[in-house]
């Protein structure tokens, strides 16, 4: 029997599609990852997340780690501390690279590799591990905007946030003319740059008692 045009092209396109192994039922995206947010399906089946949203910048557990980053350190994302062990998953640090999980999302890369490009340095001292001394030049609380004159170099604009931690003191301390013995940063993967942590140069030194009582609220980050 002599078969149409029509049906010809058809039994050719479904031996074609036959033969690369194509059916007509969506499949996953690489590694089962149906909505494709790089994090496995069956990851996000074991933790009750849905499927059918990016679970990527989701943050069930509101501890400030994204889903991403949390499937990356090997962590709970319906618990904000894991492990149980007084720690929280933010201020883990899975691969020993110096930098804990807040600070490898912040700079944009892996909590579970400690060279994230490969190119032979860690993560840890391409952005972490930098430290800065100096005076206050100026400190907007409402952006978090800190300028630091170090001396004889350049101001450098850090951002402080509700994680950088003070030694000696509080933010109310960050008035023009402190001096600061020691600012830790770590690049923010946008150019610039967040405080890790502020001590001010020693009350007996200056005769000021910077804004106040020796606290913050986090613990020291790694």
């Amino acid at each position: 029997m002599k078969l149409s045009r029509r049906t010809a092209l058809t039994a050719a396109l479904s031996v074609a599609i036959a033969a690369a192994g194509i059916t007509g039922v969506a499949t996953a995206g690489p590694g089962g990852d149906r909505n494709r947010d790089r994090i496995p399906d069956r990851w996000e089946k074991a933790h009750n997340l849905s499927l059918k949203v990016n679970q990527a910048g989701r943050d069930q557990d509101r501890d400030g780690l994204k889903n991403l980053t949390e499937y990356r350190s090997g962590t709970d994302p319906r618990d904000a501390d894991s492990d149980d062990d007084g720690v929280r998953d933010l201020l883990e640090d899975r691969d020993k690279d110096g930098l804990c999980n807040r600070d490898e999302q912040r700079s944009g890369t892996r909590p579970d590799r400690s060279d994230s490009d490969r190119d032979g340095t860690d993560d840890g001292d391409e952005h972490g591990r930098l430290e800065i001394s100096g005076t206050v030049v100026s400190f907007d609380a409402g952006s978090g905007a800190l300028v630091i004159q170090p001396s004889g170099k350049e101001p450098v604009t850090v951002t402080v946030d509700e994680d950088t931690r003070f030694d000696d003191g509080t933010a109310e301390g960050l008035v023009a003319g402190a001096s600061l013995d020691e600012v830790k940063i770590v690049a923010d993967g946008t150019g610039g740059f967040l405080a890790l942590k502020v001590e001010f140069q020693d009350d007996d030194e200056s005769g000021d008692d910077h804004g106040g009582d020796r606290t913050r609220t986090s613990s020291t980050p790694g």
